[in-house]
């Protein structure tokens, strides 16, 4: 599903197993405007049952985790944080929101936090377009410090639905009006 697109994001990748149901895919020579970027795929706990229902219920789902350093820092910062996905409600967590601005979404459970002129609006329009394309956000992250400038966490999406050019497109886009 994403080997024919990671053209879109940089030109070689390496590939790590992480465990036994995680891998990252670390991308040389990021294209604009990314520095450097790293794909991390994070399935359920499928072989041992036990396991897997405990993650389910807590809300863990096969997982798309796209990071990256930007060439140049954003104007501002965003949180969208879902609490019914595992990597939400984590940050959720652990999150110091002073400082912040919670924001709210039409029709949404999820907590948005901004931090910055532009940032509401970059939120909601980004929010629009992943909903458009039919992709569950567990968190989108937009900061201007490390250790990642640039984190989205969505939930495996459907290859017959959408494909991965369509994420890779889209996060490069969310990218560059940062």
């Amino acid at each position: 599903w994403l080997r024919e697109s990671l053209p879109i994001i940089g030109e070689r990748t390496t590939l790590q197993w992480m465990g036994t149901s995680a891998i990252k895919l670390s991308i040389a020579k990021a294209k604009e405007p990314f520095k450097d970027a790293e794909i991390v795929i994070v399935m359920e706990p499928r072989d041992v049952p036990i396991l897997w229902w405990h993650g389910h219920a807590r809300g863990r789902r096969d997982t798309l985790i796209l990071r990256a350093h930007l060439r140049q820092p954003p104007r501002f910062e965003a949180e969208l944080l879902n609490p019914a996905r595992w990597t939400g409600r984590e940050m959720i967590e652990k999150m110091d929101q002073t400082g912040w601005t919670k924001t709210s979404l039409p029709n949404e459970d999820l907590t948005a936090l901004t931090n910055g002129a532009g940032a509401q609006e970059w939120l909601r329009r980004w929010r629009e377009q992943m909903s458009g394309a039919g992709v569950e956000c567990a968190r989108l992250s937009l900061r201007r410090s490390a250790p990642q400038h640039f984190e989205w966490h969505l939930t495996l999406p459907p290859a017959k639905r959408v494909r991965a050019a369509q994420v890779l497109e889209m996060w490069r886009e969310m990218g560059r009006q940062g």
